[in-house]
């Protein structure tokens, strides 16, 4: 499912313009994502986990040209 997928979805079950489906789930996510970094751990009961973790920076490849770079280290969000 993609995000306009959501929204689509949402705005249907709401009855409520994809516009506004589109701010609600904005909202969700951004809520989400600060309470990962603020808390080990978020638990949505009866959905699942969410944690922050830390990806390593790692060696990584160009796709278009093939050279080799380094992708940086980064937080990324757990389910």
């Amino acid at each position: 499912m993609t995000g306009s997928d959501l929204v689509t979805k949402l705005s249907i079950q709401l009855d409520i313009p994809a516009r506004d489906a589109r701010v609600a789930a904005g909202a969700f996510f951004s809520a989400l994502s600060e309470a990962c970094l603020s808390s080990p751990r978020v638990e949505l009961r009866g959905f699942g986990t969410f944690s922050a973790v830390r990806r390593r920076a790692r060696l990584g490849r160009n796709f278009q040209t093939g050279k080799p770079i380094v992708v940086p280290d980064r937080l990324a969000l757990k389910f």
